[in-house]
């Protein structure tokens, strides 16, 4: 079961505090032992795109927000994306629609949604 959440105005005083000193050096992955951050779910809209947390094997680490803005995506990868955003607005017509909804066989052990997702994509392959 997740912890808590952070709320923004105790975030915002501490971030100010714990990472004075993190956020001169953004190349560094900051380890950290913090009771804020560690066993607590933090939203990255709480974070405002600073910086992320994330854990791994048991340890809580802080690392640069990724920069996105150039990276230029393939012609296959952009074929795939337009897939999936086919195979979502399918899934979602589906559970929209109460009768269509009741009638979809979903896979055992998934819901509805992500069983017309994955048949769509299975038929257009």
């Amino acid at each position: 079961m997740p912890g808590p959440t952070l709320s923004t105005q105790k975030l915002g005083k501490a971030r100010n505090i714990i990472f004075s000193d993190f956020k001169k050096d953004y190349s560094l992955m900051a380890k950290t032992r913090n009771v804020l951050l560690t066993g607590y779910k933090v939203s990255k809209a709480v974070l405002q795109e600073e910086f992320v947390v994330k854990n791994r094997k048991g340890q809580t680490f802080l690392t640069k927000y990724p920069d996105m803005s150039n990276v230029v995506p393939s012609a296959a990868q952009l074929d795939e994306k337009s897939k999936f955003a086919a195979a979502v607005a399918y899934a979602r017509a589906i559970v929209n629609d109460p009768v269509r909804k009741a009638n979809y066989k979903a896979h055992p052990g998934s819901t509805v949604y992500h069983s017309a997702i994955k048949d769509y994509l299975k038929q257009r392959s």
